[in-house]
């Protein structure tokens, strides 16, 4: 058989309605409000993908700007950086930890992976 003949008899699926009722339709739009988490800018996006483990502000910075330099982007200082960390703390997204080395920055996520064994607390 050749290849044209066996595209032309390929059997074509149907397409399915979803049927979704009006008090599923009501729960997830209750479950849409519940996973908001705080509205955050693209810099603080990148500081938090950054944070996978406990970093101090200069390990941080040299990573955060590593990602800037090849897109011609402007480098942050250090000041920078501990403002977007700062406001990621208030929203309760990062905790700062004192520890031997110095001041580190960790993810909740991560502290709660941790401590529970799992991020889906």
């Amino acid at each position: 058989m050749s290849k044209e003949t066996r595209l032309k008899h390929r059997a074509k699926p149907k397409k399915q309605e979803i049927k979704i009722s009006e008090e599923e339709k009501k729960l997830l739009e209750k479950m849409k409000d519940l996973d908001k988490g705080p509205e955050i800018t693209n810099e603080e996006a990148s500081v938090l993908d950054i944070l996978t483990k406990r970093k101090t502000i200069d390990q941080i910075t040299r990573e955060f700007n590593l990602a800037l330099k090849p897109l011609g982007k402007p480098i942050l200082s250090k000041d920078q950086i501990l403002k977007l960390l700062d406001s990621l703390e208030q929203k309760m997204l990062i905790k700062k930890i004192e520890a031997p080395i110095g001041t580190v920055y960790v993810d909740i996520k991560h502290l709660r992976y941790k401590k529970f064994g799992t991020d889906k607390l």
